[in-house]
């Protein structure tokens, strides 16, 4: 890929040699915008980003509006890359009547793929089902193969924020079948890599190494490789190579945050911190997730915005700091109801019932551990169900 980018660069610049004219202006635009799987696979998100913002006045000149329509889909996408989510989704929703009036099906896909993810971010899990069925109605006519990727891989990532592991799962199944079927290493990888997320929200450690270690198989590149690596160390923290996971993670949250891409990090940090509950490194937990809380506040990122706080007040209860435990957990048990994250929701209540159950008040705390166990027997959810039937069973009648 990197070479292609460099032959890029020499083609560029040969059209941007000749003679100005309606045409040699039309092929300079495609042509840059050509490059999204190459820059975006390389982690080279800001430089895309500057290149698409130097070549916008040749895309909002030209006629047809597939083609703006197409400029807008690449803007969108860098725009969500940097967690910039309510700018993607209406920039997305700006490609999208452009390519459909154009009928581009294959940008049309993509444009929903945005606003797709978008919703999901904001924790509008039904809104991100529609945009994603209508993304396969696009690739029904004209199928793209990133298009295909994020709109199952968004799918499946908001059944696992709403705790729906087997609906996940078949979205990720789906897409590897996909991907094996069309030669397509990247999608395989990636589609296997999300399915080790899931399992590892599930806390199903065993599957998600399964997952990962199928992703890692087939990475053609470093952005593969990151997902693939950095969605299967939790659950070797979780099966006793602490050592190995934390590793791995501490290396891979800074490249994706050096690298701009924010969104990768939103997921990816979370890990981290988990390793370092692990690792009894509460401090750079607590200051990790500090930083995950705000960057989910400023991009309106529910589910990580929960999910952080119900972390936060975990790390607080396992300080001694009850009272903080107790503000934490309730501002996330308030964001995750509201948006229908229920395996955040349920371990939140958990942790909250073991807050109210050291400040004295048992009947409250028996309510909130009964109330997270229903919810997690309910999902599936594995590990935490039997710690909260432990701790029932423990707690005076």
């Amino acid at each position: 890929m990197e070479e292609a980018l460099g032959y890029f660069y020499e083609a560029l610049a040969i059209l941007e040699d000749l003679p100005d004219s309606e045409d040699n202006r039309r092929r300079r635009l495609t042509l840059v915008l050509d490059q999204t799987g190459g820059f975006h696979y390389l982690h080279r998100h800001e430089e895309y980003y500057e290149l698409l913002l130097r070549h916008e006045p040749l895309a909002l000149e030209q006629s047809d509006s597939g083609l703006l329509g197409a400029f807008y889909v690449r803007l969108a996408h860098r725009q969500m890359v940097f967690a910039e989510y309510e700018q993607g989704r209406e920039t997305a929703r700006q490609a999208l009547e452009l390519c459909e009036r154009s009928g581009n099906h294959e940008n049309a896909a993509l444009a929903c793929d945005h606003v797709q993810w978008a919703h999901m971010f904001f924790g509008e899990y039904r809104r991100a089902h529609r945009y994603a069925e209508r993304a396969l109605e696009h690739l029904a006519v004209s199928f793209d193969p990133m298009a295909y990727m994020y709109a199952q891989a968004g799918a499946a990532l908001t059944h696992m924020m709403a705790g729906r592991w087997e609906a996940a799962l078949h979205e990720v199944d789906e897409a590897v079948a996909t991907g094996t079927e069309r030669s397509d290493a990247g999608m395989v990888s990636f589609c296997n890599a999300i399915g080790a997320q899931v399992c590892v929200e599930k806390r199903d450690w065993a599957t998600a190494i399964d997952y990962g270690n199928a992703a890692k198989e087939t990475a053609p590149t470093v952005y593969f490789r990151g997902f693939a690596f950095g969605f299967t160390a939790p659950a070797l923290c979780h099966t006793g190579a602490i050592d190995e996971g934390l590793t791995i993670l501490e290396q891979i949250v800074p490249m994706a945050k050096a690298a701009r891409h924010e969104m990768a990090w939103s997921f990816l940090a979370p890990r981290l911190v988990d390793a370092y509950v692990i690792a009894d490194d509460h401090s750079r937990a607590h200051q990790t997730l500090l930083e995950i809380h705000g960057a989910a506040a400023r991009s309106g990122a529910n589910f990580f915005l929960g999910a952080s706080g119900r972390r936060l007040g975990e790390v607080a209860l396992a300080e001694g700091e009850v009272e903080e435990a107790v503000r934490r957990l309730e501002a996330a048990i308030e964001t995750l109801r509201a948006s229908g994250s229920e395996n955040e929701l349920g371990l939140a209540l958990g942790a909250l019932g073991r807050a109210k159950r050291l400040m004295g008040n048992d009947m409250e705390a028996a309510a909130s551990a009964q109330e997270a166990l229903a919810i997690l027997d309910r999902l599936g959810t594995l590990e935490e169900p039997d710690r909260l039937r432990h701790e029932l069973a423990a707690q005076p009648v």
